[in-house]
């Protein structure tokens, strides 16, 4: 049996999901604003990660996970020509995830390293699942042998890179923009 607190626990990061979830779903939907990469047009530049982190800035790692794990579940039900296409897109967030959570102890600098390391780790951890997946046959990847693969592992890696500055960033950008907010209106609250 779950204890008060753990439990409580868990309904902060249910009701943290449920506040952010819905955003990041929105901006994963049909028809939301896209941007084609232009090494690789089949890839493509998306507003819907950035929630995710906020949730990870914001609540922690255990929101952001299930916030993910959330959207990963709606954007199954979505049609695409490629069975796999959001699991490509869950890899890349979790690996994004762990990057940010393993430099989030660091003081001072945990922010800006941790988007040097969630970029680096995605683009590696993309470059070996897009090397297996690519090759297999539609609806898992895209039926390239190996020798067509190979040459768009740097695109593959620059694009993530790219992907977690801007989403992961904004993000950040947005987190301190909220923060401060609340310091402020706290601060406000006490001197009333």
């Amino acid at each position: 049996m779950l204890s008060k607190k753990s439990s409580v626990r868990l309904s902060r990061i249910v009701a943290s999901t449920a506040a952010v979830a819905p955003i990041a779903i929105l901006l994963a939907a049909p028809g939301a604003p896209e941007i084609s990469f232009p090494l690789l047009p089949f890839l493509k530049f998306e507003l819907w990660e950035i929630p995710v982190y906020f949730a990870f800035y914001f609540f922690g790692f255990r929101t952001a996970l299930l916030t993910e794990v959330v959207v990963y579940a709606v954007i199954q039900t979505h049609p695409t020509t490629i069975l796999f296409a959001p699991v490509y897109n869950l890899v890349a967030v979790l690996a994004t995830l762990v990057g940010l959570r393993l430099t989030a102890g660091i003081p001072k600098y945990s922010k800006p390293l941790g988007l040097g390391v969630s970029s680096a780790l995605r683009a590696a951890v993309m470059v070996g699942f897009n090397y297996v997946f690519v090759q297999l046959p539609i609806p898992f990847g895209f039926s390239f042998p190996a020798r067509e693969v190979v040459p768009l592992l740097i695109p593959i890696a620059i694009f993530n890179v790219i992907v977690t500055l801007y989403s992961a960033g904004l993000a950040l950008m947005v987190y301190d923009v909220v923060w401060k907010r609340i310091l402020l209106r706290s601060q406000t609250s006490v001197r009333a």
